[in-house]
């Protein structure tokens, strides 16, 4: 394989990848982005799926001769034969970004580049000024309104709320030596925690008879164990390091509760069920046994 050198001021090549180990039960709960696979070191993968045309990715490159910091559409996708992960192999500078990042001198041969996904490009003006990220890491907002993107099903077959993946922040971290060639890869893993749910109605209402219907408005997860949403910091240099901080100090809003609404709500009876997701801070120590779900329904 022919290795195009590295040429100082010209643009880099990036492609970008996405993926990682499933738990013991092969989906967990982590799993709303992909399918579950059987990867090539025979451990369960699950493949993040990029969608070309509406994710953007922050990238970061300390070395760069001009800007530092530049935002880059996703603009196709391939699975490649062992299909464990899914590849954006074309990314464009995102419109505004000016001439992208650009080859620089590398520190002790070495060329560092830091990405996060979503870009901050991908919210608008006020949720934008919640998000900072550079070569040293990351300040994330997780907010506590997560509404889905869709609503698909219906009362017979079931209900699927899609989330807004905007919420699954993702980081990729690259020392790329000079030796190694103009095109860089980024390999990005999950930061936050994906929590998916599957009820059915008399999950939500107990006294349901077998002809009984409800019309479900909205859901809310509650903590009993320290926040859920709210403002987060990660440091690339000591991967893994992130906190979780109390939100906006100027802010009455609690930060151990999400809701999600339920878009013109979902007729369900006794046996429909639902499954929708919600996106939680970064964690440590994870437990289930200090959430509860409660529901709006008519």
């Amino acid at each position: 394989e022919i290795v195009k050198p590295i040429v100082r001021g010209e643009g880099v090549q990036f492609g970008a990848s996405a993926s990682f180990e499933a738990g013991n039960d092969n989906r967990g709960s982590r799993t709303v982005y992909g399918d579950v696979i059987d990867g090539n070191d025979g451990k369960k993968k699950i493949q993040l799926n990029w969608v070309p045309g509406e994710d953007i990715i922050d990238i970061a490159y300390p070395e760069a001769a001009q800007s530092k910091l530049v935002a880059y559409d996703v603009l196709d996708e391939e699975h490649k034969t062992d299909n464990t992960k899914s590849v954006a192999n074309t990314l464009g500078v995102h419109a505004g970004q000016a001439g992208g990042l650009q080859w620089g001198t590398p520190t002790n041969g070495v060329h560092h580049f830091y990405a996060v996904y979503p870009s901050k490009q991908m919210f608008g003006e006020n949720d934008q000024a919640k998000i900072v990220m550079n070569s040293e890491g990351l300040t994330g907002y997780m907010p506590n309104a997560q509404d889905p993107k869709a609503k698909t099903g219906d009362a017979t077959q079931g209900w699927v709320l899609q989330p807004d993946m905007r919420y699954a922040y993702m980081v990729a971290t690259t020392n790329h030596a000079e030796t190694a060639g103009a095109n860089v890869s980024l390999d990005f893993h999950p930061l936050v925690t994906a929590l998916e749910f599957s009820i059915k109605a008399a999950d939500v209402s107990e006294n349901l008879n077998t002809t009984d219907a409800i019309t479900l408005q909205g859901i809310q997860l509650t903590s009993t164990d320290g926040n859920i949403c709210g403002f987060f910091n990660y440091k690339f240099q000591n991967n893994p390091n992130y906190t979780v901080t109390d939100g906006n100090p100027q802010s009455a809003t609690s930060f151990d509760q999400i809701y999600m609404n339920v878009p013109d709500g979902a007729k369900m009876a006794k046996g429909t069920t639902m499954d929708f997701t919600f996106f939680i801070v970064p964690t440590k120590d994870f437990n289930a046994s200090k959430l509860k779900l409660t529901f709006v329904y008519l």
